[in-house]
């Protein structure tokens, strides 16, 4: 009998802001799959983005509004 055996990539924790945005650019999203565990990764990958992808806009916009301001 033969036992095949299977590695899993190792996961890499970045060091430098190039690699997180690396990180984010490459990284799959997530699908809704089959089970619970998928279906809340799906579900906490769409609300984070939503969440960031609003108050990205008003924290440059801020931003840009104090810079204007001195």
């Amino acid at each position: 009998m033969t036992t095949t055996t299977y590695h899993l990539p190792s996961r890499r924790v970045p060091h430098h802001p190039a690699d997180v945005l690396e990180t984010i650019y490459t990284a799959p999203a997530p699908v809704w799959g089959t089970s619970a565990a998928q279906h809340g990764r799906y579900v906490g990958y769409l609300v984070g983005s939503i969440v960031v992808w609003t108050l990205l806009p008003l924290l440059v916009t801020g931003a840009i509004g104090a810079l204007l301001s001195i």
